[in-house]
């Protein structure tokens, strides 16, 4: 930079010069060739002088930062020790060099990271002082295997050694939020075995946490995941017992995208101990891993003990506690023993109403009075009934075992005859169809059913198409079409397809089914007379519950008219039941 007194001298050598200059022209014919050179020097010198300060670097500067703002690396347009200049602009203080300079919070003198001084000079977290700084995973002055010396978390590989989650020195918390990142240990001596989602999935690689619900009954959320995405696939259980072969509050397949599974569990009970088990298949252990588990605390209801006695309650969420498993009959048939635990919800009309019952829950639903219809049950799954206005019962069994519960109910007015359709098309009045074209779509009769399949002991005459022969594909189970999940990925899309069906007299199609798919993409697809196949209908991710599609402008009129559900067996199981083709 330039200083004051720098200036002045500089106008004090340029008036000199300018003398000088003066009599070296006054005297040019007598005097030697010498004096004309010592001029031209004179004026070199204080050009440069003029030009230092103006941000362009000139002959004999090493920078120019265009300023006069001292201790900022370039001082009389010479680089300062300890700094970095580049030709023209600011200057910035080298890093690593042991001296702290300009914006530096400090300078170590190194480019370690987790040793109070990041590699770029800015401080961090101090490693070993026993306190969970930002930027460090944990930090407990060595107080135990858990945490590495450079602060990284070690999972947990037995039950012995099962992390907190909810420890705030091993986890971020942030309100009901726990997220906690570790590194993973060798896997565990034993491989994980398990019952999951009705199978057993033996994997490599397990890791052990522990979870203590917090002063409230609540439902936890979990997502397990891989960030570096090597292509293992985590599955996480949730269990009451350290042990896998104790009884399970929840477990989950794989789900969601490929590095991701996720879980809900039921209610649990305020201050239970659960042990939470993440595993993962594939070829080789996960670098690292994530986990977060969300604490969604919920207020009891007290149910009442036998269904004359059940309390009332609004259609929302209800909660309660159990007294022990009923030993409910796989796949949530309705039991003939009574549920032990019952609530009671007045419906103000003609409604259809939804039971969404969290796993090892299962929702009994009876009409009127405790004698009355029994309109239906699920077990973990949501189940949709019509019910009539007045009173409607609903019992709850615990699936597995004892203790909190919870089930979602919601029950919305159906549609009557010619009034308009519900958003989704799946409340008209029993015998009636949501039909038209979009915007005036209603609610009417259909003059008769072309193709009706409710695959009571077969597929009732849909084809299933094996894609690529690969003995994958569609098949009957259950009641139902079922397109199995499959791991490894299966790469074709396999398909379920309808006989040729002849709308060559009607003036409107709509098509009926329920379905549920637990992730991916799953499609409907149309194709009239012979013609190319044209999807019209897609789900990408979760879905479930009935759909009513209209196809007149594919189908009416139209002869040899066939309809496939499409996917791949890869992307999570899809069911398709009761399907109806429609006339209007």
């Amino acid at each position: 930079m330039i200083t004051g007194s720098s200036s002045a001298t500089a106008s004090s050598s340029l008036a000199s010069a300018s003398s000088s200059a003066a009599a070296s022209s006054a005297t040019a014919s007598s005097g030697p060739p010498s004096s004309d050179a010592g001029a031209s020097s004179s004026g070199a010198s204080a050009a440069s002088a003029l030009t230092c300060g103006n941000g362009q670097p000139d002959t004999g500067e090493q920078c120019d930062d265009g300023n006069f703002a001292p201790e900022d690396g370039c001082t009389d347009c010479r680089t300062e020790a300890g700094w970095d200049c580049p030709a023209s602009g600011a200057c910035t203080p080298r890093c690593g060099d042991n001296l702290v300079l300009g914006g530096e919070a400090c300078d170590d003198g190194n480019a370690r990271a987790l040793d109070g001084c990041a590699p770029d000079c800015t401080l961090e977290a101090q490693c070993g002082n026993g306190q969970k700084e930002p930027g460090e995973p944990c930090d407990d002055a060595g107080g135990s295997l858990r945490c590495e010396a450079d602060c990284r978390l070690t999972a947990g590989d037995e039950c012995g050694a099962a992390p907190d989650i909810a420890d705030p020195a091993l986890s971020n918390v942030e309100g009901h939020a726990f997220t906690y990142e570790p590194i993973p240990l060798p896997p565990a001596p034993a491989a994980a075995t398990a019952p999951c989602d009705g199978a057993t999935t033996a994997l490599p690689w397990r890791y052990v946490h522990r979870f203590t619900v917090g002063p409230r009954p609540a439902a936890l959320l979990l997502e397990a995941a891989d960030p570096l995405q090597r292509g293992t696939l985590p599955v996480l259980w949730v269990r009451s017992e350290c042990t896998m072969a104790g009884p399970g509050a929840a477990c989950s397949a794989p789900r969601g995208p490929a590095q991701t599974a996720q879980l809900a569990t039921p209610v649990l009970p305020a201050r239970a101990v659960m042990f939470i088990v993440v595993a993962f298949d594939g070829t080789a252990a996960p670098d690292a891993f994530t986990l977060r588990v969300t604490e969604l605390p919920r207020a009891e209801l007290s149910p009442g003990a036998a269904c004359g006695s059940a309390p009332a309650v609004d259609a929302a969420w209800i909660q309660g506690t159990l007294d022990g498993p009923m030993g409910v009959p796989a796949g949530g048939s309705c039991p003939a023993t009574g549920p032990s635990a019952w609530h009671r919800v007045v419906v103000g009309g003609s409604s259809r109403v939804e039971a969404a019952p969290a796993v090892g829950t299962v929702a009994y639903l009876l009409q009127d009075d405790c004698s009355g219809t029994v309109l239906g049950c699920g077990a973990g799954t949501p189940v949709t009934v019509n019910a009539a206005a007045g009173q409607l019962l609903v019992g709850v069994y615990g699936q597995t075992d004892g203790g909190a519960y919870a089930l979602e109910l919601h029950a919305d007015l159906r549609v009557a005859d010619g009034e308009p359709c519900d958003a989704a098309g799946t409340r008209c009045d029993d015998g009636l169809a949501c039909v038209g074209s979009t915007g005036q779509r209603a609610c009417v009769p259909p003059t008769g059913a072309v193709l009706e399949a409710t695959f009571a002991a077969d597929l009732d005459g849909l084809v299933a198409v094996d894609a690529g022969g690969d003995g994958l594909g569609w098949r009957w189970e259950g009641g139902r079409a079922w397109l199995a999940p499959d791991v490894p990925a299966a790469p074709d899309e396999e398909a379920l397809e309808s006989p040729p069906l002849d709308a060559t007299s009607l003036p409107g199609v709509a098509l009926w089914f329920s379905h549920a798919r637990e992730a991916g993409t799953a499609r409907v697809l149309v194709s009239a007379a012979g013609e190319p196949w044209t999807e019209v209908a897609r789900w990408d991710g979760a879905t479930a519950g009935p759909q009513v599609l209209d196809l007149t402008a594919w189908a009416a009129a139209r002869d040899t008219v066939r309809v496939r559900w499409a996917a791949a067996p890869s992307a999570g199981g899809w069911w398709v039941d009761d399907v109806r083709w429609l006339a209007y």
